[in-house]
């Protein structure tokens, strides 16, 4: 039982810090914080559009949201709207969060129409991702290419070799 614990701590922490990487990374970090932006934002859009109370919807989107950071930032949503402030002053605040989609749930508090707003920015922002990873993917093409023409490359002189080897030594040499 103290081993599990202890495993489960350190399985607490490799997450954390895995995510934390992705989240972060040069590169991938951006195209991550993005795709979990527009999926926290349709979660709550749709569950808020579906007359779930915010608080319920809140915890509901911390339990999905597939990173511990972004749990974590939902839970503190949770814990700000619970003491009475706006969903938006925790957003406004955060790096995970991108700007735009903080002050556009600002404005939907003003106006109470936060569900649609959410969901019109998670629709803007799986076009935009959509149109980076396709772009990532027509990069990566020409290397991954490369990298099968080397192991190609490889096998068959891994083959060829020996044969060369066998027939100079048949020839006498």
């Amino acid at each position: 039982t103290r081993n599990d614990t202890r495993d489960g701590n350190a399985k607490d922490a490799g997450r954390r810090a895995w995510d934390t990487l992705t989240v972060r990374a040069p590169y991938l970090g951006h195209v991550t914080r993005s795709l979990l932006t527009a999926r926290l934002a349709r979660l709550l859009g749709v569950l808020l559009e579906s007359q779930v109370p915010l608080l319920e919807a809140l915890s509901l989107t911390r339990h999905a949201a597939g990173n511990r950071l972004y749990s974590k930032l939902v839970e503190e949503a949770e814990e700000v709207v619970t003491r009475g402030e706006p969903l938006s002053s925790v957003l406004v605040g955060s790096p995970l969060i991108n700007q735009s989609l903080a002050e556009a749930v600002r404005h939907g508090e003003q106006s109470g129409q936060v569900a649609p707003i959410l969901l019109d920015m998670a629709d803007f922002m799986d076009e935009e991702n959509e149109v980076i990873v396709n772009t990532m993917a027509r990069l990566l093409e020409p290397i991954m290419l490369i990298v099968l023409g080397l192991v190609v490359g490889m096998i068959a002189l891994s083959i060829f070799l020996p044969l060369f080897d066998l027939t100079s030594i048949v020839q006498g040499g």
